[in-house]
Formats: C-alpha cells, sequence, structure tokens
C-alpha cells in the first residue's frame, strides 16, 4: 500500500521555517538597531508610535468589487478574504489598544467609509486615535498618473468627510511613495516612509515639506515579544523614535488566531510601554501627533 502523504508534517515544517525566519527578522533588527542604526532626531525622550494599515476593512468591499481590485491589495488573497479577517480584527484590537489608553494611527482605505459606516463609527468616540488616509481603492500610487493621485485623494477625503473626519497622516498602499506634493496639496502633513531593509529606521525627517516618519518594525503573528521591548528598550535609552506598524489582516487568519497574537504579543508589549510611558522614559504619539510637534519645533 503506498503511504498517504504526510500533509500534517509538510505544514509543520513549513510552519517551522517560517518560525526561524520570523526569529532571524526579529534578531537582525533588534542587533541593527543596538549598534547604531537608532539615530537622534532632537526628541526629548523616546517615542513609540503605531500605524495600522486597513487595506480593506470589511468584507462587502471584495464583494462590491467583485474580484476586480484583488490584485491592487494582495497577490495571495482576495479581497473578500481580507476583509472578512479585518472586521473580526479591528474591535479586537481596539480593545486591547483601549485597555492601556494607547494611541495610535488606523489608515483607512477610503471605500470602506461609502461601502461600511460602521467600520468608522466603531473609532468615530475614541479621541486617542489619528485616523489617517490609505488610499480610496488601495491602489499603488507608484503606478498612478498625477491625475489618478488626485482622484484617489478626493474620493478618500469625500468618504471621510460623511464623519466629520479630515485625515491629516497618510500611509500609502502597498508603500509606493510618490506624488508627495500631491499629497501635500489635500493638507496631509505626514507619511510612513518605505520599510523593508535597508529602510526601516528610527528616523523623522521633512520630505518634500512632510514629515517622514521612518518604520522601524514589521509586526505580523510571528513576531517574538522580545523583539517589541527591546526595540521599546532601544528607543527609550538613545530618545528615538521607534515606529511599529502593520496590516490588520496579518495579526491571524481568524477569531481565534487573532486574539491569540493579541493575547501572546500586544497585550503584554503594550503592558511594558505603559510601564515605561509611567516612568517617564518614554512617550506615544500618533503620526499626526508626531507631524504635529515637528511643525512646532521649526
Amino acid at each position: 500500500m503506498t503511504p498517504a502523504p504526510q500533509h500534517g508534517n509538510a505544514l509543520r515544517v513549513s510552519e517551522v521555517t517560517s518560525n526561524l525566519r520570523s526569529i532571524s527578522y526579529d534578531f537582525l533588527h533588534v542587533l541593527e538597531y543596538e549598534m547604531g542604526l537608532a539615530e537622534n532626531t532632537n526628541l526629548d525622550m523616546g517615542t513609540t508610535i503605531v500605524s495600522v494599515d486597513i487595506d480593506v476593512g470589511h468584507e462587502e468591499v471584495g464583494l462590491r468589487n467583485q474580484g476586480r481590485n484583488d490584485l491592487n491589495v494582495s497577490s495571495f488573497m482576495s479581497e473578500r478574504q481580507i476583509g472578512r479577517i479585518e472586521q473580526d480584527a479591528l474591535p479586537i484590537l481596539l480593545d486591547c489598544l483601549d485597555s492601556y489608553d494607547m494611541p495610535a494611527t488606523l489608515a483607512f482605505r477610503g471605500q470602506l467609509f461609502d461601502v461600511s459606516p460602521q467600520s468608522a463609527e466603531m473609532v468615530l468616540d475614541r479621541s486617542k486615535y489619528d485616523i489617517g488616509g490609505h488610499g480610496y481603492y488601495h491602489k499603488n500610487f507608484i503606478d498612478l498618473t498625477r491625475l489618478e493621485a488626485e482622484h484617489e485623494l478626493e474620493m478618500l477625503q469625500e468618504g471621510m468627510k460623511k464623519f466629520n473626519l479630515v485625515p491629516r497622516s497618510f500611509v500609502f498602499p502597498r508603500n509606493g511613495i510618490h506624488h508627495l506634493d500631491v499629497l501635500r496639496a489635500f493638507g496631509y502633513s505626514c507619511f510612513r516612509s518605505e520599510g523593508g531593509f535597508p529602510n526601516n529606521k528610527m528616523l523623522i525627517e521633512m520630505v518634500a515639506g512632510l514629515c517622514s516618519i521612518h518604520p522601524t518594525f514589521y509586526i505580523d503573528q510571528r513576531t517574538s515579544l522580545f523583539a517589541l521591548k527591546r526595540l521599546t528598550d532601544v528607543a527609550a535609552r538613545k530618545t528615538c523614535p521607534a515606529h511599529f506598524w502593520f496590516h490588520l489582516w496579518s495579526l491571524g487568519y481568524n477569531v481565534s488566531t487573532i486574539q491569540g497574537t493579541i493575547d501572546r504579543v500586544f497585550h503584554p508589549w503594550l503592558a511594558y510601554v505603559d510601564k515605561l510611558r509611567d516612568q517617564g522614559t518614554i512617550t506615544v504619539k500618533t503620526m499626526r501627533e508626531v507631524a504635529e510637534s515637528r511643525k512646532t519645533q521649526e
């Protein structure tokens, strides 16, 4: 008899490989910042910044687009799949952030406000959150003409205007940094710079009249608590910004795995950040607050 395929073993090997890559990613980042990638940016104390990409936000967005916009968001999941994950993840994340009174920048895609208003209403009474922009259809700005970029931003602002929201922070879809002059013309004050090696830094700088806040570290469901705490320590010790970011759907693929990531990583990490904040060795700011404080220094 031919043995049955060992799918379980293959999955376990794949999971181990992914975890090893995650450990290497975490260790290399901690080592690089410890050795000198942390740059002093005239901050009074270390600053923790959290920004969240909400690429779809709700399953209904994917249903509305009928697969035509899938590749603008992901090359391996449909908008509907990502939207279903994110509509589960958002309230879980907000509950966690609220429990530590932790401000964050939530970068929303504009179409969500037209298709699922309840997602916007979920954050309206939480004044500590910076509601930023993330395009309208989540198109890569590198692929857009100037007129197309203007149209994306115009539709985004029209959707948010229904809820009296005026975005000032921007996260470029697919991290495609382009059309900064258009972004500034629409009243934005800051954006998250491109991430990944070698762009990850502890750095805030002015670019094209906008506050460019470099990402420091990407969080997903395999991230180690050790790395988050050590990078927070580096920011506190060197009085630098530590900008942590993630896609909402990177926390897990269902309620159980999302809650697991929140319980294993976010609760203990944010409790640690809160402790340092109480001790006066670190502060927590949104992207918008960073830009506003930078402007007052000029």
